[in-house]
């Protein structure tokens, strides 16, 4: 089952989270309707009701065996967390009542279950609820590590940052400085993941994505067209010729075959520069850049907030990489991504 829907990060779904959480087992893995039916709260009125912590559910060890065995499946190893706090439903919540109707909207309409748990590996899982005929319900269940995402925006993207790069315990004058949010709130963090969710949503709909990306010419996914392409079943990206020499290696969240020192980064985004891609993440695998770049787009358009890094050497700057849906080299990834969103949320409304 040769890249069958493999999700991240989002994520979130997601997987974002790929973002998201990037990975997903094959449909007959997926729990069905009615388990989630069966332990929803019947009392449900809004958004807000959907959102639980795992140890809260009925049923709570089936589901955390399933996420289990979804980590195992998928490689994904456990990371370390040493902060003893974490995000608690209550903080989801007030950040919901945060967001913009139309992304509130949204969610209430495409969410069965939002569930906080730990050791997920990823930020956000983003999961299709299927009916036992295997057809989607149209409705997702999302996971939230409850560990990894309680810190600012700005932290948050930070630490995703560094998960691709090795972990020295040397003193190093080189670090990048993301500015994702003006308050680094935590509010932020879960409004930049639900972007993920939505990406992901997206991304598990074949008129959006495709199912099996080898057997795809992408002529009729214009989004994916512009960074990647299919070469006799082997999928590369149209910047080959800048990329290949080590972008196919470079893997977020601990899953990395090969590690690079963290001062690689500049040289990285560098490389970016000329490019379509809108961030290191987006450029290592078509999923993701689908992923990050529809995130991107909510979270600077729908939410207004700013997205861009900066490199320093020893507190001297070096260089900023600036949103590039707001360049000439990523425009056309802007007027594409406008697109698919506006028919995807005009799709929901007539639900």
């Amino acid at each position: 089952m040769k890249d069958l829907r493999n999700k991240i990060i989002f994520f979130i779904l997601a997987l974002s989270l790929t973002g998201c959480a990037l990975l997903s087992p094959g449909k007959e893995e997926v729990l069905y309707v009615e388990f989630w039916m069966k332990n929803r709260n019947p009392q449900a009125q809004s958004l807000l009701d959907t959102i639980i912590h795992l140890n809260d559910i009925d049923g709570s060890d089936k589901i955390y065996q399933y996420v289990k065995k979804w980590k195992k499946e998928n490689k994904v190893p456990s990371i370390n967390e040493k902060k003893r706090r974490s995000l608690r439903v209550k903080d989801v919540k007030e950040s919901f009542n945060l967001l913009p109707k139309v992304i509130y909207d949204v969610l209430e309409k495409k969410s069965e279950r939002i569930i906080l748990a730990s050791d997920l590996g990823v930020p956000i899982i983003v999961l299709p609820v299927y009916y036992k005929n295997n057809d989607q319900s149209g409705r997702f269940i999302i996971f939230i590590d409850e560990k990894i995402n309680f810190r600012g925006l700005n932290d948050w993207y930070n630490w995703r940052e560094k998960t691709a790069f090795m972990n020295t315990k040397k003193k190093n004058d080189f670090k990048v400085d993301a500015y994702l949010s003006h308050s680094n709130s935590i509010s932020d963090t879960t409004h930049y993941l639900m972007a993920q969710a939505i990406a992901l949503m997206i991304s598990w709909d074949k008129k959006f994505f495709p199912e099996n990306l080898e057997s795809n010419n992408f002529y009729h996914y214009p989004l994916i067209k512009l960074s990647w392409k299919n070469k006799k079943g082997v999928i590369h990206s149209n910047f080959d010729q800048i990329t290949k020499k080590d972008f196919p290696f470079i893997s977020f969240y601990g899953q990395s075959s090969r590690k690079y020192s963290f001062e690689k980064i500049f040289e990285f985004y560098q490389v970016l520069d000329r490019s379509n891609y809108v961030n290191l993440y987006s450029a290592t695998g078509p999923l993701k850049d689908f992923v990050e770049t529809l995130t991107i787009y909510i979270h600077t358009f729908y939410f207004n907030r700013p997205f861009h890094l900066d490199f320093y050497n020893k507190d001297n700057l070096l260089d900023s990489f600036t949103n590039c849906l707001k360049e000439a080299r990523c425009l056309k990834k802007n007027y594409q991504s406008r697109i698919l969103i506006s028919e995807f949320f005009s799709q929901d409304s007539k639900q």
